[in-house]
């Protein structure tokens, strides 16, 4: 396993603090943690925080807070769903494939269900764009 798997969550807060010349100790006080565990964050050696502060931490830092919480997303080990409001549908969706990763959903599997959803979202750009 990678020594350090949130390493591309890490260079990109890293990068961004040292372009606005801001110390950890600058971010550690925006963001009211420790010195020391946004250290952490910047060497990988912390997985990113819950989202909610991901957006926070991207206000500080002045970077684009969809991109940073993408980035975070891709290197946790968990992904949180926010289902409230989430009609039955919805909800029996991500329930369905929460059980499938759980049982073991297959590396062709999970390409033909993400090949699925770009078909869908692209579908929706489409749909965007027409006058």
């Amino acid at each position: 396993m990678n020594a350090k798997p949130y390493r591309v969550f890490a260079d990109i807060i890293r990068r961004r603090r040292k372009e606005l010349d801001l110390t950890l100790s600058d971010v550690a006080e925006g963001m009211e943690w420790s010195v020391p565990y946004v250290s952490e964050l910047e060497r990988g050696v912390k997985q990113p925080p819950p989202l909610e502060r991901v957006e926070l931490l991207a206000q500080i830092l002045q970077i684009d807070p969809m991109m940073l919480r993408h980035e975070a997303e891709l290197s946790r080990r968990t992904v949180e769903l926010d289902l409230e409001g989430a009609g039955a549908t919805h909800r029996q969706l991500a329930v369905l494939l929460h059980r499938r990763f759980q049982e073991g959903l297959s590396e062709d599997e999970a390409l033909r269900l993400l090949e699925a959803v770009r078909q869908l979202r692209d579908g929706e750009e489409d749909e965007q764009h027409v006058v």
